[in-house]
């Protein structure tokens, strides 16, 4: 079943990208839990980086690059030279781990930049285009590290025993600005490249979590995003400033903003509104009582060179996508471009500044990346050509099975994701396959696990504090994002979250408003944590969306629900294992 909310408008946008968004799939209820094996409580750190609080900094100030050629991309494909577009570049997920990419709209396809046993994100080029800053995980912290395109050689930046990311280049090249872990929320550092022994400056202390930096190109401004007023807010932080250095730019009720970035000659700032959808806004910083301006939908705002355009990434529920607009009339004119996984940062770079990184991936000559597992039938078809379901080893679940066209799917992301958190969360499920015979939750239909194609994990960790949910919301409907918390929370595994995740349990508290919303978004957790929805998206398991009574009806929530659809439709999928009429059988006990 597909729920629909008639009530929910649909934006233009979404019409142009209707052939291109995946199909909407609706599971089942979760069934009644399980016993969880739950990891050992890490041994918390109290390693951070200790700097000084400087109250202002003399940033020298370079005249922005000009670009005199139009910047197109046109949708029809047609030849574009690389004098016209530049390069993207980015990171996304790439197997099991992250690696940074570039992308020449119609003349360059996505090519790999670094690759390796590790992860690689954040890039940003330096402003001669010679250097790429980026975060990276490869000697087992998070750290910043430069590439330098001429030499072909990797310096690290940093070398805490904490997260340090989302780097930005002052734009005289001489310095970096960083988020970084310290203690229990996240904070801006500034650190001297032309001096790597100068010790590092503290830009923000003590003030909630601080994050998504960008240095404004006359070097005196940093755009950044702060949780210290209870909800992801932009606000601005003038670096010439000794008193009422830091003002809000933006915030609004039931919304959270994030990534800020500069046009080419900082009169304009973009960033990303996330509502019911994310938004790509605008402001012009340098007219006074100028309001923000609606671009379309999309996360991760990029400029282009020449400042007439912006790409940004769409995600929609299980399909990820680089999409253009045109500033001046807001209409698409990169046709969107599906990626393989999610885009969690990127970087438009001009043509003048691109020919060293087209130089440097010449020269690496990556692999293509390889498969996550490889699927294949245990069984044998029977005569009339289904398929049949195996059994799980070693999985604690009511019904240890899975369609045979599902179980490796399964086995590689359990070994995936335990390599990645630490601990084996999929040990012990709530449900897999069900058979026909078996009872699920009332109001429920088409249930998934009938077809042994999806999987209830189990929410027995989010009791004790080793999971947690955000909520997304797509054309109407509701979708859930599960994160897990690493077993080390010593910053060897994964990042610190930056989304407000949500209460289920507020629902029960005396509060009237968290009742008829289903709970109410609550803090950013601390600690570490792997995005596990992304991560097991990878692997191509898909999320379900909510009914549309979850706020009312637990089992209707589905926020722990995995299928491995493959394109399938639930009536195709069933009709891999059972005949038509066993199939109507069943929808006519519902």
């Amino acid at each position: 079943m597909q729920n629909q909310h008639s009530q929910y408008r649909l934006f233009p946008i979404k019409i142009l990208l209707l052939s291109l968004m995946c199909i909407f799939l609706v599971g089942c209820s979760p069934a009644k839990k399980t016993a969880s094996p739950l990891p050992t409580q890490p041994t918390e750190t109290s390693d951070s980086i200790a700097v000084p609080v400087i109250p202002s900094l003399e940033i020298s100030t370079i005249e922005p690059t000009k670009v005199s050629t139009s910047l197109l991309i046109p949708a029809a494909p047609i030849a574009v030279s690389a004098k016209s577009s530049g390069l993207v570049i980015f990171s996304m997920g790439d197997g099991v781990y992250s690696h940074l990419f570039v992308y020449g709209p119609e003349f360059t396809p996505m090519t790999r930049l670094t690759n390796g046993n590790w992860d690689d994100e954040d890039p940003a080029l330096s402003p001669d285009g010679t250097k790429v800053a980026f975060s990276s995980n490869r000697n087992g912290q998070w750290d910043i590290y430069i590439i330098d395109l001429k030499s072909n050689t990797v310096q690290p930046v940093t070398q805490t025993k904490t997260y340090d990311g989302s780097p930005s280049w002052s734009p005289d090249g001489q310095y970096l600005i960083y988020q970084t872990l310290d203690g229990e929320n996240l904070d801006l550092i500034v650190q001297s490249i032309s001096d790597p022994t100068a010790a590092p400056i503290q830009l923000t202390a003590k003030s909630g979590n601080n994050f998504d930096p960008a240095w404004s190109p006359d070097g005196h401004t940093i755009a950044f995003i702060t949780d210290r007023g209870g909800q992801n807010e932009l606000w601005l932080a003038d670096l010439q400033s000794i008193e009422n250095r830091f003002t809000k730019l933006a915030v609004a009720d039931q919304a959270e903003y994030r990534y800020p970035n500069w046009s080419p000659d900082g009169s304009t700032l973009a960033w990303c509104k996330q509502n019911s959808e994310s938004h790509i806004e605008i402001l012009e910083i340098a007219q006074k009582n100028s309001l923000p301006r609606e671009i379309g939908l999309g996360c991760h705002p990029v400029w282009s060179p020449d400042a007439s355009s912006i790409m940004a990434t769409l995600d929609q529920v299980n399909a990820h996508y680089l999409v253009a607009y045109q500033i001046q009339d807001k209409t698409i004119f990169l046709s969107p471009v599906q990626t393989t996984s999610e885009v969690n940062s990127l970087a438009w770079v001009s043509t003048e500044k691109s020919q060293s990184i087209t130089n440097f991936v010449n020269q690496q000559n990556l692999p293509a990346p390889m498969a996550l597992f490889s699927p294949a039938l245990t069984l044998p078809l029977s005569a009339t050509g289904r398929k049949g379901v195996v059994k799980l080893d070693d999985v604690d679940v009511p019904q240890a099975y899975l369609a045979d066209a599902a179980n490796e799917a399964f086995i590689a992301l359990r070994q995936g994701i335990g390599e990645k958190t630490g601990w084996d969360f999929l040990a012990s499920l709530e449900n897999a396959y069900l058979p026909l015979t078996s009872k699920d939750s009332p109001g429920l239909t088409q249930n998934w696990l009938y077809t042994g194609r999806a999987i209830d994990v189990n929410t027995v960790p989010m009791d004790a504090g080793w999971m947690a949910v955000s909520r997304e919301d797509f054309n109407g409907l509701t979708y859930w994002r599960m994160w897990l918390k690493c077993i080390k929370q010593d910053g060897s595994c994964g990042k610190p979250m930056e989304t407000a995740v949500w209460d289920f349990s507020s629902r029960f508290d005396s509060d009237p408003e968290a009742y008829e919303n289903g709970g109410k978004v609550a803090a950013i957790p601390a600690g570490y944590w792997v995005d596990f929805t992304e991560f097991a998206n990878r692997y191509g398991w898909d999320r379900s969306p909510s009914q549309a009574d979850w706020r009312y009806y637990y089992p209707g929530i589905l926020f722990n629900q995995l299928i491995y659809a493959q394109g399938l439709t639930w009536t195709d999928a069933m009709l891999e294992l059972y005949p038509s009429d066993a199939i109507q059988s069943l929808s006519s006990t519902k």
